[in-house]
C-alpha cells in the first residue's frame, strides 16, 4: 500500500511563490542587483583597459589543433616581451599558413631552392626580429653568393618535439615542394618532450613503439574530454582578453614553479644526467625514441630524393655553465650530445652540423652568448 506524503502547510503558503521571494527578500533584491550592475560595469572597464593598453599581446597566439595539439593561428598579430628572453619587445604576424614566417605559396617558384626548417621555439624565434632570425641571415647570405635564389621556410612551434616534427614533415611541409629539410634538434627540451611523464602534457602526440618494435605517432588525446575543455577555454580566451591576461600570468607562475634549476647541493636530473655515467632511465628512453623519430624523418625524405640535415642546437657552451654542472657530477661531460649526435648522423649517412663549437668559440672571444634561453641576436 502506498502512502501519500501530505506537504506542511504553513500559514502563507496560499502566496504565490513571487510574492514569498518578494516579501522575504524584497528589500535587498535593489542592493543584489546594483552589486550585480556594478561587478558587470567593472568587468567590461578591465576588458576594455586590457584591449587598450595591450591589444596584441592579450590575444592567444596558438590554437587547440587534433593533429599536432596545439600550432600557431594563422594571420595572428602579436606582441612579445619576456625579461630575461628578449632584450626588448617584439612584434610581428603569422603568416596566412599558421607559421611565423613570411608569407608564401605552395607552389615553387621556378629557378627556386626551397630550404625546409623544422623545430620548436628556436626556430619559430618570436624571441627576435622576423629580418634578424638565422633562417632570413643565411637566406641573404646564400643568395647574396649563389646564382640561383634560395628559400628559407620556417615550421617551429614553441614546445614541439619530434612527434610534432614529423607530423608537419608528413602534413605540411611536403606540400611546398622542398629541396631540402634541416631539422633543429634541442636536447634541453626536445628529450623530455617525447613522453608525457616527463613533458607534463597529456594534450600532446607522442611516439610510440608497437608489439612489433614498430614507430607510430600516438594523437588519441584528441578524443578526450581534456581535450575538448582546452578547445572551450581557448574559445574564451579569444573573447576576452581580461581573461587570457590572467590566464598566461597564472599558467607562468606554475610553469615557473615546475622547473627550478639545479641548486648548490643538489644532483643533476633531466636531460642532463644523460651526460653523465648514470642516466636518468625515463629519459635515456626518450632520447632513443628522439632517434627513431630522427630515423624516420630521414627515411622519409630519403624515399622522396630531399637531402636531410640535422642540427644538433647542444647550448652547453659557457664554461661557468659547464663548472656548473661538474661540481654537482664530476663524471658530467658538456660534449656528449655534440658527439652522439654526429655519430649518430653518420650512420644513418645524413648531414650533420653542430652549433656547440661554434657558440662556445664565439662566446671566448667576445664574452657575449648568444642566447638567453632563446636567441637574442
Amino acid at each position: 500500500m502506498f502512502r501519500t506524503r501530505t506537504p506542511c502547510v504553513s500559514p502563507d503558503s496560499g502566496t504565490a511563490p513571487p510574492a514569498r521571494i518578494a516579501a522575504r527578500f524584497g528589500p535587498t533584491l535593489p542592493k543584489i542587483g546594483l552589486a550585480f550592475l556594478a561587478l558587470s560595469v567593472a568587468l567590461a572597464g578591465a576588458e576594455v583597459a586590457v584591449r587598450v593598453l595591450a591589444p596584441v599581446s592579450s590575444t592567444p597566439l596558438c590554437a587547440p589543433d587534433p593533429l599536432y595539439g596545439w600550432r600557431l593561428r594563422p594571420n595572428q598579430v602579436f606582441r612579445y616581451f619576456k625579461p630575461g628572453d628578449t632584450p626588448h619587445p617584439i612584434s610581428g604576424r603569422i603568416n596566412g599558413q599558421g607559421w611565423r614566417d613570411n608569407e608564401t605559396s605552395l607552389a615553387k617558384p621556378k629557378g627556386v631552392y626551397r630550404v625546409a626548417i623544422l623545430g620548436d621555439s628556436y626556430v619559430e624565434a618570436v624571441q627576435v626580429e622576423i629580418e634578424k632570425r638565422f633562417d632570413a641571415l643565411a637566406e641573404a647570405a646564400l643568395n647574396g653568393s649563389l646564382p640561383m635564389r634560395v628559400e628559407m621556410l620556417t615550421f617551429g612551434v614553441s614546445g614541439w618535439g619530434q612527434a610534432q616534427e614529423y607530423l608537419a614533415l608528413t602534413h605540411d611541409v611536403e606540400r611546398y615542394s622542398p629541396d631540402m629539410v634541416i631539422l633543429f634538434f634541442n636536447p634541453a627540451n626536445d628529450i623530455s618532450d617525447e613522453a608525457p611523464e616527463t613533458n607534463g602534457n597529456a594534450l600532446s602526440p607522442y611516439p610510440r613503439v608497437n608489439g612489433k618494435g614498430d614507430l607510430y605517432i600516438d594523437a588519441s588525446f584528441n578524443s578526450t574530454g581534456r581535450f575538448k575543455l582546452k578547445r572551450w577555454i581557448h574559445a574564451v580566451r579569444r573573447r576576452s582578453a581580461m581573461f587570457t591576461l590572467v590566464f598566461d600570468r597564472v599558467k607562468g607562475l606554475i610553469d615557473q614553479r615546475a622547473s627550478p634549476r639545479p641548486k648548490k647541493g643538489q644532483t643533476l636530473d633531466g636531460y642532463l644526467t644523460l651526460c653523465t655515467s648514470h642516466p636518468d632511465p625515463q629519459h635515456a628512453g626518450n632520447y632513443e625514441l628522439s632517434k627513431l623519430v630522427i630515423r624516420q624523418m630521414a627515411a622519409y625524405c630519403k624515399s622522396r630524393d630531399i637531402p636531410f640535415m640535422l642540427v644538433c642546437l647542444n647550448t652547453i657552451y659557457r664554461p661557468e655553465m659547464v663548472d656548473e654542472y661538474r661540481a654537482l657530477d664530476g663524471s658530467f661531460d658538456a660534449d656528449f650530445f655534440s658527439r652522439d649526435m654526429e655519430a649518430f648522423s653518420g650512420r644513418l649517412g645524413i648531414a650533420h652540423l653542430d652549433l656547440q663549437q661554434p657558440f662556445r668559440e664565439f662566446y671566448r672571444k667576445t664574452g657575449a652568448s648568444l642566447h638567453w634561453g632563446h636567441w637574442n641576436d
